[in-house]
This record gives structure tokens, C-alpha cells and sequence, in this order.
């Protein structure tokens, strides 16, 4: 029996979510292996490739067993057997990973041994290698899912038939069967549940209604507290005294909390406005600060008021930009189809920056020792022939000292039309500029089949790098010419 499609998309989310978690660590041990090799000077060598190869065998691995994972939970919670429809459609699932992931393992490494001058035959034997690895990744989640289904099936034999069960006995006083009717549920106890569903629901409600709103969001909250509080009342409706003492004491802790969360926002909202500064900064025409000096140094001031207005499809042209705009855009909306904005950040925030040449931008902070994300999303051309797609970031550092020859750890992510999200570059940009001075890095990815949606997603991981310094990116630039 085959997932439906609430179970097929439960299954999804938790694959997803694994997903995320296994790329950030595998990023973290790809990056560990290069470091220690390039401290060895043998970042060109076989053991290097070797290690590499090693590394992305066992990501792989650990993909399709997540996905496994996944789809057997999404079993269990929706109690669909593992017949042999399951068994199949599992079977079938990883295997697709095990190939795709598998294969962009091997080209990965059959480049990077080209680009060290290596011979042609230990690019096939690498690629043998990881072949043969994943066919022992498969054969063992054939096993693994085939001994659950006997498992079950086993269980299933041992369990007693409904025909094996005692009949009911027949009441000897009025010759009927004999029958309990459940009790009935109290007032209280459909007012709690009534109650309960308008505050789960009202969130939902009031973000599509009305957008954000705090009073409303309150409302919710309250209506979740209530119901909360006539289901107590309700179970408890012959403990009248132990009712009321749950009832106070779950309203005492709701208002220590909330005293504790308010304390906590309106510290971290008041550390938020006092802000760094260097010297009494002047302003320039469009009433964005700039500092002092030769250099022009990207202040952080509060976020912008607005993004710049874009239109509702993606871009999709042979050249497509992507920023947020100035900070104070322009009343008229930008209709540009070959421009996009930035978007799902992640640990990331909007700040407003002063370029070089003077003009107020919109640039995404990235934060040092941590990791940050943002993601850019359009359309492959449909008359492109290209299978590449050639990303220029534009980036500035803020940082009190010369950064110039250290290596920024970026890292690109790319799903096309929705798909799963895969490491297309690992590695790191060197900065060639001196601080509050623009970087330019490109670099040429495989791209999606013309006419598919694509998503960029651009990590900068701080911890790897270890850089005490603020990253802006500012534009980002999709050719496909």
C-alpha cells in the first residue's frame, strides 16, 4: 500500500529537515579534510582525493538512510503496512539519491583531480570506487526494509483473528446484548476544546486577513489560555479544588513568562539601536551616514523602511540581478523582469550600506563566526543552450584590520524546480580588496534544463572561516550567456 499525499508530504518535511542538518556537518568535514591537507602541503595528492572521495560516500549514505528513515516513519504514523508496494517505492526512492548524489560525488572529484594535473586513471578508479560503494548502500536498505516487512508480517500471523475472539454474551434479563454508552462530555469540556481550536487557528486567520498584528496575535494567545483553562475545569469537574489549583498555577507561570519574554525583547531591541560609531559621521544627499575618511565605511543604521517593489514573476532573462535596492526606493516600482530580490535568510539580517562610489544600498549581513544564509530564485532562459550558469558575487568586508589574501568560507547550494537542495561549490574566496571596498568572485556551476525554476542558496559559514569580520553582500548576478 502506497503513502497518500499528507503522509507522502509528512515523510518529505522530515527528510528535508535531516537533509539541512547533514550538508551543514558535511560541509564542516570537507573543509576540515582540506585544511589539514593544505597544513601538510599535500592538498593535491592522492590521500587527499582519497579522503575527499571518503567524505562524500558516506554524505550519500547518510542521505538515503534518511530518506528511509522518513518514508518508514510516515508508515507508521499513518499505519500503512510495508507490503511490497512500500518495500519498492522505498527501495526505489533511495536508490535515486544514491545515484544522483553518488554521481555528483564522482564528477566532483574527477574535476578537482583534472584541475591538479592528475592522471585520467585515477579519476575512473575514484569514480569505480564510489560506484561500488553505492551499490552496497542500496543492497543494504533493500535488506534493511525487507526484513521489516517479514517483521511484520510475522507479527501479523501471531496475532489473534477476530473470528477467535469471544462472542458477546446475550443479557439473560431482556435477551440483548449488553452495552455501555461512553459519557458524556461536559459544557466546560466543549467550551475548552472550542476554545482551543480558535486560538490555534486564529494565528493563521490574522496572518493571511490582516498581516502582523500584535493585538490580534495577543487575542490568539488568550484564546489558547482559556480553552486550556475550561478543559482543566472540565476533566477535573469532581476535583473542583485540585482544578483550581492547576488553573492558577498555569496562569501564574503563563505571566512570569511573558514578564520574562517582554524583559528579553526590549533588552535586545534597546542593544540593537545603540550602535558603534567612530567619530561624529557626516550624510550625504540621500541622508545616509557615511563615515569620515578616505575610506567610505559601511555604517549599519537601523533596517530599511521598504524593499524595492518587484514584479510577481521571476526573472528570467540571459543576465538576471538580484539585490534589494536602495534604502529609501523610490515611490515608482521597479518592473525590471530581469531582477529579483533576496530572500529566506537565514541568521542573516538587511542592512543599510554606503558604496564606494556613494550610493545608499540595500546589502544582507553576514555574520563572522557563524552561519548565515540567503537564497536567490528565476528562471533557466527557455532558448538557452548553455549547461552552465555563470554567479558573480559582489561582497564588501567591515573589519578594523587588513583582510586582504585571507579566504572567506562561501558556499552555494542549487535545487531546480523545487527539487532537493545540492552542493554545487565548496571552498573559499579570498578578499583582494581592503576593507569597505567591493570583492568580485565568479564562478561557473552546472545549471538547470531550460525553462526550469532555479534557487541559489549562498551560505557563508564563519565558523570555518574564523574571519572577525561583518560580510555585506550586496548583489548578486546570474549570466547565462
Amino acid at each position: 500500500m502506497s503513502l497518500d499525499a499528507k503522509a507522502r508530504q509528512y515523510a518529505q518535511t522530515l527528510y528535508l529537515a535531516k537533509q539541512a542538518e547533514l550538508s551543514k556537518e558535511h560541509v564542516k568535514q570537507i573543509t576540515e579534510i582540506r585544511y589539514d591537507f593544505i597544513r601538510r602541503g599535500m592538498e593535491r595528492s592522492g590521500p587527499y582525493f582519497a579522503a575527499a572521495a571518503r567524505e562524500g560516500m558516506r554524505y550519500v549514505e547518510a542521505l538515503a538512510n534518511a530518506l528511509v528513515d522518513s518514508r518508514l516513519k510516515a508508515c507508521e504514523q499513518s499505519h500503512v503496512p510495508i507490503d511490497d508496494q512500500a518495500v519498492a517505492d522505498i527501495v526505489r526512492e533511495s536508490s535515486a539519491v544514491c545515484d544522483s548524489q553518488g554521481r555528483n560525488v564522482a564528477q566532483s572529484i574527477r574535476q578537482q583531480i583534472a584541475q591538479a594535473g592528475g592522471p585520467g586513471g585515477a579519476a575512473d578508479a575514484v569514480a569505480a570506487q564510489v560506484e561500488h560503494a553505492m551499490s552496497g548502500v542500496k543492497s543494504a536498505i533493500t535488506r534493511r526494509v525487507s526484513i521489516l516487512k517479514h517483521e511484520q508480517e510475522m507479527a501479523a500471523k501471531e496475532a489473534p483473528s477476530p473470528e477467535s475472539q469471544p462472542a458477546p454474551t446475550a443479557n439473560p434479563k431482556n435477551s440483548s446484548l449488553t452495552s455501555q454508552r461512553p459519557p458524556r462530555m461536559s459544557r466546560g469540556t466543549k467550551l475548552g476544546y472550542g476554545f482551543l481550536l480558535v486560538g490555534v487557528g486564529l494565528p493563521f486567520l490574522i496572518d493571511k486577513l490582516f498581516g502582523s498584528s500584535t493585538a490580534l496575535v495577543v487575542v490568539a494567545a488568550s484564546c489558547v489560555v482559556v480553552g486550556i483553562c475550561f478543559l482543566i475545569a472540565g476533566h477535573l469537574s469532581e476535583r473542583t479544588r485540585l482544578a483550581r489549583t492547576v488553573i492558577l498555577a498555569l496562569l501564574a507561570v503563563i505571566m512570569v513568562g511573558t514578564g520574562i519574554e517582554w524583559r528579553i525583547h526590549r533588552d535586545r531591541h534597546s542593544s540593537t539601536r545603540r550602535e558603534p560609531t567612530t567619530g561624529a559621521p557626516s550624510h550625504n544627499a540621500s541622508g545616509c551616514p557615511v563615515a569620515k575618511g578616505p575610506l567610505t565605511k559601511p555604517l549599519l543604521s537601523k533596517p530599511p523602511r521598504a524593499t524595492q517593489k518587484r514584479s510577481a514573476t521571476l526573472p528570467s532573462g540571459y543576465q538576471q540581478t538580484f539585490d534589494d535596492g536602495p534604502c529609501d526606493p523610490p515611490k515608482r516600482p521597479d518592473l525590471d523582469p530581469n531582477r529579483g530580490p533576496f530572500a529566506n535568510l537565514q541568521n542573516a539580517d538587511r542592512r543599510c550600506l554606503t558604496t564606494p562610489d556613494g550610493n545608499p544600498v540595500t546589502a544582507v549581513m553576514f555574520r563572522a563566526n557563524n552561519w548565515s544564509a540567503a537564497s536567490v530564485s528565476g528562471v533557466t532562459p527557455a532558448q538557452t543552450g548553455r549547461r552552465r550558469m555563470r554567479v558573480t558575487l559582489r561582497w564588501v568586508t567591515e573589519s578594523s584590520v587588513n583582510l586582504i589574501d585571507k579566504a572567506v568560507d562561501w558556499n552555494i547550494l542549487r535545487s531546480c524546480n523545487s527539487g532537493d537542495m545540492q552542493m554545487v561549490l565548496r571552498g573559499a574566496f579570498n578578499i583582494s580588496q581592503p576593507p569597505n571596498f567591493e570583492n568580485y568572485s565568479t564562478v561557473n556551476i552546472d545549471s538547470c534544463k531550460a525553462g526550469d525554476r532555479y534557487s541559489l542558496e549562498i551560505i557563508r559559514d564563519g565558523e570555518n572561516d574564523h574571519l572577525p569580520a561583518l560580510m555585506y553582500l550586496d548583489e548578486v548576478q546570474v549570466d547565462f550567456r
